[in-house]
């Protein structure tokens, strides 16, 4: 079984300009399915978690909780469209309390974070 997310890094803007823009994003979204179905079809697919607030600065990075929001929603039409599983995770952050599921930058999921991750792809699993 392959379980997959990826994402936040890519809408992250340095120098103005998005990492990965949308288009491009899908492109690599269809080409990582293409590759993970050449081994199976056991294929699950999470969202990204949100930010612990709405725009946060990393070095020279700008993460942004709106473009997250845009990359998720892609992401989970591009799975769905594929016929494979689609895990939100945003909705758990959400429920928990985003702000104590964070590290000190906002933008990484501390320990209970990883554990709020672990138990939703645990339940979805088994």
């Amino acid at each position: 079984m392959f379980i997959i997310t990826c994402g936040t890094n890519d809408q992250r803007m340095q120098d103005g300009a998005v990492e990965t823009p949308l288009d491009q994003f899908e492109e690599n979204i269809k080409k990582i399915i293409a590759i993970a179905k050449q081994y199976t079809n056991d294929i699950l697919f999470i969202g990204l978690p949100p930010l612990a607030k709405p725009s946060v600065m990393l070095k020279t990075s700008e993460y942004s909780d709106e473009r997250i929001k845009v990359y998720d929603e892609k992401l989970q039409s591009i799975v769905e469209f594929s016929g494979l599983p689609f895990l939100p995770i945003r909705p758990a952050f959400e429920e928990a309390g985003v702000k104590e599921l964070f590290c000190y930058d906002g933008a990484h999921p501390n320990d209970k974070g990883h554990e709020l991750i672990a138990s939703v792809v645990r339940q979805c699993i088994c």
